[in-house]
Formats: structure tokens, sequence, C-alpha cells
């Protein structure tokens, strides 16, 4: 299962508690990326009963689907721009998680552990599809891009939020992506600075040069897998760990 690839997690900046709890204070944890953050090859039966069951105190904002549905987003499956509670999810034609109708992604338990251990009401917002790269299709400098989607769905997330009395707070954004970005040289090879250039983009673009910004580093042993082979695997793993080693945690 790809979602299960990325076995080491580099962190950038530190997610804590504020130390105090605020009921109308709500801190928003974006997930992007490919596969990994879809949650392809993912069966929600697997998840523990604790964990299959919806999390009402977690709210979840969701947009995903297949590598075709970069250009058309019909193809997408999604929260229906609104907040629900953080759950699998479900996709009646099998093409976001590759013939399964209910998998699932981080999130479930990212937004669970993340209640647990903060004072603060959270909210995860994720937008993923399978098969992306970071040179091409998240490049933060084109408009068209699916990080330009993403800062719409952020946004339209956090305006829900405001509309429900509620004071929200970007407090994190998590990262998982890489696969498509070792198919060619040029692209892996530049992995390095373009992931620096998205986490610089993203901590603009929510006002925070600290803001905790995670990945997940490729798992090594993927290219053992049955259907695809990733030639650069060891270029763009080599650029992850070069982000995490010079990389600020703090502007």
């Amino acid at each position: 299962m790809f979602w299960r690839s990325a076995y080491l997690m580099l962190i950038l900046g530190g997610i804590a508690s504020s130390g105090a709890s605020y009921a109308d204070t709500v801190k928003v944890f974006v997930l992007a990326g490919q596969s990994n953050a879809v949650g392809f090859g993912s069966d929600a039966n697997e998840l523990p009963p604790e964990l299959y069951a919806p999390q009402s105190d977690v709210l979840l904002w969701f947009e995903e689907g297949p590598y075709n549905s970069v250009d058309n987003p019909e193809l997408r499956i999604s929260s229906g721009e609104a907040f629900v509670e953080l759950q699998f999810q479900h996709d009646p034609t099998g093409a976001t998680f590759g013939g399964l109708v209910d998998g699932f992604g981080p999130e479930i338990k990212l937004g669970r552990g993340l209640a647990d251990a903060l004072n603060d009401d959270v909210a995860v917002v994720k937008f993923a599809i399978n098969a992306t790269s970071l040179a091409q299709d998240w490049n933060p400098d084109d408009p068209e891009s699916l990080y330009a989607e993403l800062t719409g769905i952020v946004a339209n997330a956090l305006a829900e939020l405001a509309d429900m009395g509620l004071t929200p707070q970007v407090s994190g954004f998590f990262w998982m992506q890489g696969e498509w970005d070792c198919f060619t040289e040029q692209d892996a090879l530049a992995y390095d600075e373009n992931l620096t250039h998205l986490i610089d983009v993203v901590r603009e673009e929510y006002s925070d040069a600290g803001l905790p910004f995670v990945f997940g580093r490729l798992n090594v042993h993927i290219d053992e897998s049955c259907c695809y082979s990733f030639p650069y695997l060891d270029e763009v793993r080599a650029g992850q760990a070069t982000v995490a080693e010079t990389v600020a945690s703090h502007g």
C-alpha cells in the first residue's frame, strides 16, 4: 500500500499545546500530496473499531481523487465543501483508493492524535490527488496548479469555521508526496529546491515563519512495488534529507 510507504517523518517546526483551552479556537491542520496522502490501496475495514467510527470531536474537510482528476475535478470525491466528522471516505467508483470503495489516509490517526494531544479543538483539511508531482502539478508559482486549488480550499474551510462562530488558526502542514518526482532526473535533482520553496510559500501564505511543516520521507523499498519503478528514488530521498537538515524550523 503506497500510503504506508513513508517510514520516516521529518519535522520542521514543533506542534505543541498552547497550554490554554478556548472553546472558540480551532487549530487547522492541512494535509496534502499524492497517493500517500489520499490513502491509495487502503481499506477502511482494517481500521480498529475506535477509528472506524466517525470521530465526533474532530472536523474533516476533504477533496481527493485519482490521477486523471487533476484536470477533471468531477472525478474527485469530497465532503461537499463542508466539514464532516473525521472518518474514512467513500468512493463508489473505486478509482480514488484503487478498487476499494472505502478508504482513508493519514488524516484518521493524525486527527485523532492531535485532538488527544492538544487543548484546542482540531480540524483537518485534506486535499490530495494520486500520481501528482511537486515539480509540475503542485508548483506553487503556477496560478493553475494544485497548490493554487489547495489555498482556495483552505480559504473556504477557514471561512466556514468563521461562519460557525469559531476562530480558525492554521497550525501545521503535512505533506505526503514524492514518488512522481522520481521518474525524471531533472525533477528528482530539483526536489530539495522545490520542497524548500513550497515550505517558504506555505509559511508566507499563512503568515507564520515557524509554521510546522511535516513530510514523510519516501520508503527505500517502494521501488519493489509490483506496478511501478522509480529510477530516481535515491535522488528524491536525498533531497528530502537535505531539506530536513537545512530548512530552519523557524524563520
